[in-house]
C-alpha cells in the first residue's frame, strides 16, 4: 500500500501588488496582509508598487514598518511611483523598476480648505519643512547621496524615468518584472 503524497508547504516567496493611493485604510490593508503572510512562513516579500502617493503620515508608517520586517524585502516600480510612494518604494533592500516605469517627486503639500491666522500658517509651514527634511533624509540614506542633493530632487518637481532613478540610486536595476514560478502571488484589493 503506497502512502499518499504529503501536501507541500506554501512557498516562502510572496509577490504582493499594491496599486493604490497611500491612505489610512490602504496602509492598514497592506500591513495586515504582510502580517498574515509572515505568520505563514514568508521569507521573501516582493512588493509590486504603482501608486499616486497620498498621505505623508501613512507613507512614513509603511516605510518604517516595511523596513523593520525580519525578511528580505524587494520593491518594484511596476508603473508609476509618485510622491510619498517613493518613500514606500525605498523601504526595499533591493529595488527594481520596470523599463517604462516612472517616479514623480515634488515638495510636500497639504490641502487647505479653511481660514487660517498667521500663527497657524507658521505652524503649517514648519510642519511641511519638517516632513520634507525627513523625506530627504530617507532619500539620502537609501541612495547614498548628500542631503542637499536629495532636497534638490524636491525642487525640480519632476517625473523621472526608471533610468534616471537608477542614476540617483533609488533603483538598483531597471528590468522587466518576472514573477518566480511557484511563488505565492497576492493582489491587495484596496480602493
Amino acid at each position: 500500500m503506497s502512502t499518499p503524497p504529503q501536501p507541500q508547504p506554501p512557498s516562502p516567496i510572496v509577490y504582493m501588488s499594491f496599486t493604490a493611493k497611500v491612505t489610512d485604510q490602504n496602509t492598514s490593508h497592506l500591513m495586515n496582509a504582510v502580517a498574515a503572510y509572515l505568520t505563514q512562513g514568508m521569507a521573501e516579500l516582493h512588493l509590486l508598487l504603482s501608486t499616486p502617493g497620498g498621505s505623508v503620515m501613512h507613507g512614513m508608517t509603511l516605510y518604517n514598518y516595511l523596513s523593520a520586517l525580519p525578511i528580505k524585502l524587494f520593491t518594484y516600480n511596476i508603473g508609476n511611483v509618485d510622491s510619498i510612494g517613493a518613500i514606500v518604494f525605498l523601504a526595499g533592500e533591493e529595488r527594481f523598476a520596470c523599463p517604462h516605469s516612472t517616479f514623480m517627486l515634488h515638495p510636500v503639500a497639504i490641502p487647505m480648505q479653511q481660514t487660517y491666522e498667521e500663527p497657524d500658517l507658521k505652524a503649517i509651514g514648519q510642519s511641511l519643512l519638517a516632513d520634507q527634511a525627513r523625506i530627504a533624509s530617507i532619500y539620502a540614506e537609501r541612495s547614498g547621496s548628500q542631503k542637499q542633493d536629495a532636497l534638490a530632487l524636491f525642487d525640480q518637481q519632476k517625473t523621472y524615468s526608471a533610468a534616471e532613478a537608477k542614476r540617483f540610486k533609488f533603483v538598483h536595476e531597471v528590468k522587466p518584472l518576472v514573477i518566480a514560478n511557484g511563488a505565492r502571488v497576492y493582489h491587495l484589493n484596496v480602493f
